[in-house]
């Protein structure tokens, strides 16, 4: 019986490693038993298992810098090779990348959106202030001008449905949930920190990107308050700073503050290395300062740190307490008014995660995922 020929995609992204998240974990590997994937994106320091899914590094390139204008190429490159049905671009800078091949070629085009990026950069302090207004109309522009060759829009937050006109109806939301099957539970319900923490300090972990944006300086100041009532108090601050600046002040405050663990920084963390440090942390800290671009979003590390059951000291966003309320996940305290004993006794008394987080991860996706691709291909 002859085999049937699988359709191939190809999904993309300049900044992004091949092994990133939600690019290879969520997206490539549901994909892979129905299609012919291959990934292109950064090189990754981990060692991957690619299974099915074909791997394409880009060369290594400096944020700013001469490469990172070539790259584009190098993607055109891999999409030639590869001829896809489908080409999944996962970054903003890639759409005049697809204007060409959705013109001249038979490829159809999805644009994975993981971010409001227009907005992110005109609220955002990843840029100097003045270029601001000028990269976030650029972005806004391509988007406009290459929606008519995008197919389908596959948006990693709800809030985009609203935000973002220029995706008209033809879109589906896949949340950037967990991943079920890398859930090796080793908290049992409900989940009680220990009452003595003299013996193993009291770990606290930020995870993911480290910004001003993403609340770093936050967490790092409110586990130095709590230091000072129990000063066995630990954080462990685990993830990638893309600005110089960002990671010099991290590297003078580790070494101001002998409490704080500083792991990654200057280089991409894998993502099996951050989920280790969830299973061994007491409380995961998110504490983003309160700002347009990212308060109508759900971070990333809430579905991680919820669906690996870790009590989450969380910042005071509405939406996101609503969230984990039901579940009895997490300690919410104000940035602006931080009383470290009151959240320290509600640390060490409360019970968490009475009930078994049940929306947080990825399979309720991956239908609504293959069902937008298929409608694609029709």
């Amino acid at each position: 019986m002859q085999e049937i020929k699988k359709r191939r995609i190809v999904l993309a992204s300049l900044l992004k490693p091949v092994d990133d998240t939600r690019m290879y974990e969520k997206l490539g590997i549901s994909l892979a038993d129905q299609y012919d994937v291959t990934i292109t994106g950064q090189p990754t320091f981990a060692s991957i298992s690619a299974g099915n899914i074909s791997v394409r590094p880009l060369p290594r390139f400096n944020r700013l810098s001469i490469r990172r204008l070539l790259a584009p190429y190098y993607v055109l490159r891999v999409v030639l090779s590869a001829r896809p049905d489908i080409l999944i671009i996962c970054s903003s800078e890639l759409l005049p990348l697809a204007l060409v091949v959705g013109i001249f070629g038979r490829t159809r085009i999805v644009y994975d959106v993981q971010e409001n990026y227009a907005m992110n950069i005109r609220h955002g302090t990843a840029w100097p202030r003045f270029v601001r207004p000028l990269l976030a109309a650029g972005v806004r522009s391509i988007e406009w001008i290459s929606a008519p060759i995008v197919d389908h829009y596959l948006l990693a937050e709800k809030s985009y449905a609203s935000e973002l006109r220029f995706i008209g109806s033809k879109f589906t939301i896949v949340e950037n949930k967990v991943v079920r099957t890398a859930l090796p539970f080793g908290r049992s319900l409900p989940v009680k920190t220990p009452q003595n923490f003299n013996d193993t300090g009291m770990k606290l972990l930020f995870t993911g990107t480290l910004a001003d944006s993403t609340g770093v300086f936050e967490a790092i100041e409110l586990a130095r308050r709590l230091h000072y009532v129990n000063d066995n108090t630990r954080l462990r601050v685990i993830g990638y700073a893309a600005k110089a600046d960002v990671r010099t002040r991290l590297k003078e405050l580790a070494a101001a503050c002998s409490f704080i663990q500083l792991e990654g920084i200057d280089q991409l963390v894998p993502h099996g290395e951050i989920l280790s440090a969830i299973e061994s942390a007491h409380f995961g800290i998110i504490s983003y300062p309160r700002n347009v671009s990212t308060w109508s979003s759900y971070p990333t590390k809430l579905y991680e740190y919820l669906g690996r059951r870790l009590p989450v000291l969380l910042v005071n966003n509405t939406e996101w307490v609503n969230y984990c309320a039901p579940y009895g996940a997490a300690v919410v305290f104000d940035p602006d008014n931080i009383d470290e004993r009151a959240l320290l006794t509600a640390m060490t008394n409360n019970s968490f995660y009475l009930i078994e987080p049940k929306e947080v991860f990825w399979d309720s996706e991956v239908p609504k995922l293959l069902q937008a691709l298929r409608q694609v291909l029709r």
